[in-house]
């Protein structure tokens, strides 16, 4: 669905691990074309790629592979039909596409919103041999984990990476700077810990949300943080301080607001 430049994606299937980076990629073409009122699409890989970048690029030859790969996997997944006079259809070859699952019901479906300027803004960062693809994925599955009441979110880097089938490692050194750096998404670095009722100590979670959100998320990740965080806690307190940090994550999750006294 798309509503001026908004991007409604589903997230039974950018969560799909059966559909790769490469269809994602492809399925986020294809939602911008199809605006949600289509049952099916005539087009080529290079409309696809138009589409997505709002520019012709006929020497990217990485890319227009990487949507052609993607809407072969978006098939043989039931997502989409394709329907090509030949097999190895080319970038100008004309295709009709049937877009079986591609709608999406926003009042009882789950879905994840975009917007145009983020997705293209992704799609034209350069960094050497930089999956893009696999970029767009995580970019999106972490914008989906941002709680729309509070626009904040507190996922961990191991989540993440479970959610995307990318290496923590990867997420931690690229992508998550890539994203800070093209002003996708802002993090509020905390430098405080508590106690553990094992004893260990542990560093309170980041906080991230949109950068356009940017002032929300510093509040708010202030906020939260004044709850949790307390000084030499040890025992009951300290299993007291790990339970509440739990219940007020959970709290945030289904739309609670800390605020500042």
């Amino acid at each position: 669905m798309v509503e001026y430049d908004k991007i409604f994606l589903k997230k039974s299937i950018v969560e799909n691990k059966n559909i790769t980076s490469e269809g994602i990629l492809a399925y986020a073409g294809l939602v911008t074309m199809s605006n949600n009122q289509l049952d099916k699409l005539f087009t080529n890989i290079s409309m696809i790629e138009f589409a997505l970048k709002i520019t012709n690029n006929d020497k990217d030859r990485t890319f227009k592979d990487k949507i052609k790969r993607g809407l072969i996997n978006l098939s043989e997944n039931d997502v989409v039909e394709i329907i090509s006079e030949t097999e190895d259809f080319k970038a100008n070859d004309g295709i009709i596409i049937k877009l079986n699952n591609l709608r999406i019901d926003t009042k009882n479906e789950k879905f994840i919103l975009m917007n145009m300027k983020e997705i293209v803004t992704i799609l034209r960062i350069k960094d050497g041999k930089l999956d893009i693809d696999k970029l767009l994925r995580y970019a999106i599955i972490l914008i989906g984990t941002i709680n729309n009441n509070s626009k904040v979110g507190f996922t961990t880097t191991e989540d993440l990476a479970k959610k995307s089938c990318i290496s923590d490692w990867i997420i931690k050194t690229k992508y998550n700077k890539l994203l800070e750096e093209n002003c996708i998404i802002y993090t509020h670095r905390c430098d405080k810990s508590v106690k553990c009722f094992d004893g260990t100590i542990r560093k309170v979670n980041n906080t991230y949300g949109r950068y356009s959100d940017k002032e929300l998320v510093i509040r708010e990740a202030q906020g939260f943080y004044r709850e949790i965080v307390g000084k030499n806690i040890t025992g009951n307190d300290a299993r007291g301080i790990k339970q509440k940090y739990n219940n007020l994550t959970k709290k945030i999750d289904n739309g609670y607001i800390p605020t500042e006294e």
